[in-house]
């Protein structure tokens, strides 16, 4: 069972923040307060706005939510906006009643904004998010319009009111995220040292040859990889803590009268204990 908090009984979850200023193409991250909440209780959820080892948290602005989704395993909820928590603008609150994992996630809606081609180049050298061919193709010089079309998502466990844990498919489902990181096993249940592997999807099409990359936010440490032929990347999580998965990925459109390329970005965020998740 879950509970929606907040005004008017507003939905659940996090969003994204206006507009990105011109020549800003930071990623969303979907940021509970803790990731390991009784059941029962009221779990805040915020979005941050950034790169994944130095992100800051955004005003709730819910008019640019796309989509909300959460998974708990014996339910599942789909909702199209939501408001901030009553005392807390940056945050929206909900409560889940069911032990075991929690996915929750969201798609924002597109927003085109315009870059310098070079800034362009330069993020998507950074990110791998487009071959050399389509890097050869952008203007040397002058502005291109760029449509970003972004997912966030978080795990988090749902303990039992004594405190213990108890296996959960949820973290696992397949949302149908424009821009989505499955987890192919649940990261919140397994020991530092593990490994970790992920589907890649952009519009439920599975992406080969993707570069994802995997930050420890408690000290910027990060390991990128590329995709097998069916999406997939297999991560070793070498130490506890908070985990950031993203990709990026750059599509060059033809004859659209409002953008040249569209951006596609994701996000999973995750803690990993030291002793892992299972009872």
């Amino acid at each position: 069972m879950l509970t929606f908090l907040g005004p008017l009984g507003a939905l659940l979850l996090v969003v994204v923040t206006q507009s990105p200023p011109p020549g800003s193409l930071p990623t969303l991250y979907l940021t509970p307060d803790t990731f390991n909440v009784p059941t029962g209780e009221v779990l805040r959820l915020r979005v941050f706005s950034g790169q994944a080892g130095r992100a800051e948290p955004l005003p709730w602005p819910q008019e640019r939510i796309g989509g909300f989704f959460i998974n708990t395993g014996n339910t599942r909820h789909n909702r199209a906006t939501i408001g901030p928590s009553a005392d807390e603008p940056r945050a929206a609150q909900v409560r889940i009643d069911h032990p075991g994992a929690a996915l929750i996630a969201l798609n924002t809606r597109p927003v085109i904004v315009e870059l310098a081609a070079a800034e362009l180049k330069q993020f998507l050298r950074t990110t791998s998010a487009a071959d050399e061919r389509l890097l050869g193709s952008l203007p040397t010089s002058g502005t291109v319009r760029v449509r970003r079309i972004e997912s966030a998502s978080a795990i988090v466990r749902v303990t039992e009111s004594d405190g213990s844990r108890v296996f959960s498919a949820a973290a696992t489902a397949k949302l149908g995220l424009r821009a989505e990181i499955q987890p192919l096993m649940d990261p919140t249940a397994v020991n530092a040292g593990s490994d970790l592997a992920v589907r890649i999807f952009i519009d439920a099409i599975q992406q080969p040859d993707v570069q994802v990359t995997a930050t420890c936010v408690a000290d910027g440490q990060s390991v990128s990889l590329r995709t097998d032929p069916v999406g997939s990347a297999h991560f070793t999580l070498t130490r506890a803590g908070v985990f950031r998965v993203e990709f990026h990925r750059l599509h060059k459109l033809e004859a659209d009268p409002q953008a040249d390329f569209n951006l596609y970005s994701g996000s999973l965020s995750f803690e990993v204990s030291a002793e892992g998740g299972g009872r």
